[in-house]
């Protein structure tokens, strides 16, 4: 049975915003997991990332782990792959709406390195509710706490 009226049409709009926003657990979960690549999209047959949105593409985006690089010494820590430093990098795959860093496009291919603290946005940054969250490089809970607090802010 079809459910109409105010109640349902309230129901549908929360079963899609938690939805949408079920995207950011299975973020927090992979970029603290031991994934090296971890894909963003709309399919969720070839995304570890799903965002169920028309504005976000079927394949949007790419997160790469790589090993933090020394001029002078070439990779850190070697010898020691578990101990050596890591950077998350994102490339966009071709997607119509973008993938945003402190409010710059990436271009098609394009791997930016992240750092703590920036700004990423799947899709449009102009809508009201932006695919968004910011990059952390610390405790998954501590990280969890401060985007659930940075996204509940940008919703009020």
């Amino acid at each position: 049975a079809r459910s109409t009226g105010e109640g349902g049409r309230r129901r549908t709009f929360k079963k899609r915003r938690e939805a949408m926003d079920g995207w950011l657990g299975a973020m927090e979960a992979a970029l603290w997991s031991s994934a090296v690549c971890i894909r963003i999209g709309r399919a969720p047959d070839v995304n570890e990332v799903v965002i169920d949105s028309a504005l976000v593409s079927r394949g949007h985006a790419e997160l790469t782990r790589v090993p933090i690089a020394s001029p002078s010494k070439g990779l850190l820590g070697a010898c020691d792959a578990e101990a050596r430093p890591i950077q998350w990098q994102l490339c966009d795959l071709g997607s119509a709406n973008g993938s945003w860093v402190e409010g710059r496009r990436l271009r098609k291919g394009e791997a930016r390195p992240l750092k703590a603290g920036e700004h990423v946005t799947f899709g449009p940054p102009s809508i009201d509710r932006p695919f968004a969250f910011i990059f952390r490089q610390q405790a998954p809970e501590a990280a969890a706490a401060e985007t659930a607090a940075a996204v509940g802010a940008a919703g009020a």
